[in-house]
């Protein structure tokens, strides 16, 4: 992926002690970090927390056409 223009931006809510990336749910985490433009956003996660950045990436803007995403459980 280093040749691809893919932004990765790992969050972890419960982080261990030696965690490098943010820390937090991720709804708070693309709020800072996403700008609105012809950027597609890809999710994948528990159904809830799917659920749940669906709705912040409304809040801020993105169309559902922008966003590709799979929950599970």
């Amino acid at each position: 992926l280093e040749n691809e223009k893919i932004t990765i931006i790992p969050t972890a809510s419960a982080p261990t002690e030696d965690w490098k990336g943010h820390v937090g749910r991720v709804t708070v985490t693309l709020k800072k970090c996403l700008k609105v433009a012809s950027q597609k956003i890809f999710i994948c996660g528990s159904t809830q927390m799917v659920m749940d950045t669906l709705a912040a990436l409304d809040e801020v803007g993105f169309s559902r056409e922008q966003i590709k995403f799979e929950g599970w459980g």
